[in-house]
């Protein structure tokens, strides 16, 4: 009797651990600093975006991340990198497209 409550108490255990797992963190705590630093509506003169505490993002490509010191825009079947700087205290965010050089300036909504 002994062996079977200590075995379903590990298997209760490892079920406990792996739904706990699971569940997602929408609070934006799994970001790095830097990535925090995106989250929040741009807008230009040409175009509006939004990236979310979850890494997903509206007005571009589905998800972004911070890679190797660059932005990086991707879904499962396109990619898009840009450099970047931060101006005015964070309110200000310059991309610079790898691919063709273009770059585009950005405001904090």
């Amino acid at each position: 009797m002994k062996k079977e409550i200590i075995g379903i108490s590990i298997i209760v255990l490892m079920l406990t651990i792996l739904t706990l797992g699971c569940i997602e963190n929408d609070t934006g705590a799994s970001l790095a600093p830097e990535e925090m630093k995106f989250v929040g509506t741009w807008t230009s003169d040409k175009s509006t975006f939004t990236c979310n505490a979850d890494r997903t993002c509206t007005g571009t490509i589905g998800n972004f991340k911070v890679e190797s010191g660059k932005l990086v825009f991707y879904s499962a079947f396109s990619e898009k990198i840009y450099g970047y700087a931060f101006l005015d205290n964070g309110n200000v965010l310059k991309l610079i497209n790898i691919d063709d050089g273009g770059t585009a300036t950005y405001t904090k909504v």
